[in-house]
């Protein structure tokens, strides 16, 4: 799938290396190394992904650029990736971690980095 639709500039693929399920990348069609910054068009398809995500639906989107000489890019295009945070929940035993910007925009009180976090289902 092309990324934006107009114009595009990136691929959307499975992860061939998933690390939950539904783990996708976004990679240039163009070779860009993966050590070099995040481009324009980068961000315009990673924000393309984000929206089409909520869009639909689907929750929360986690998205992450990984960079560097020791990044473990195993092709010569750069890519983000997208992890579904419902899927990062699923199936084990989280330790009550929340997605920060949630707690930022619902005016959650700060977590007191002395005590446990919360079990999730037990948090209020």
């Amino acid at each position: 799938m092309n990324i934006p639709t107009q114009s595009p500039s990136h691929v959307l693929i499975l992860n061939k290396f998933p690390v939950i399920n539904e783990h996708f990348i976004i990679a240039t069609k163009l070779n860009k190394p993966q050590t070099n910054l995040l481009e324009q068009d980068d961000l315009d398809a990673t924000y393309a992904c984000l929206k089409q995500w909520q869009d639909e639906g689907a929750g929360d989107l986690f998205a992450f650029f990984n960079s560097g000489e020791h990044s473990g890019a195993s092709q010569p295009h750069r890519h983000l990736q997208f992890l579904p945070v419902e899927q990062m929940l699923q199936g084990q035993d989280s330790g009550g971690w929340k997605v920060l910007i949630n707690s930022l925009v619902n005016g959650l009180p700060a977590v007191d980095p002395g005590k446990p976090l919360p079990h999730p289902h037990h948090a209020k």
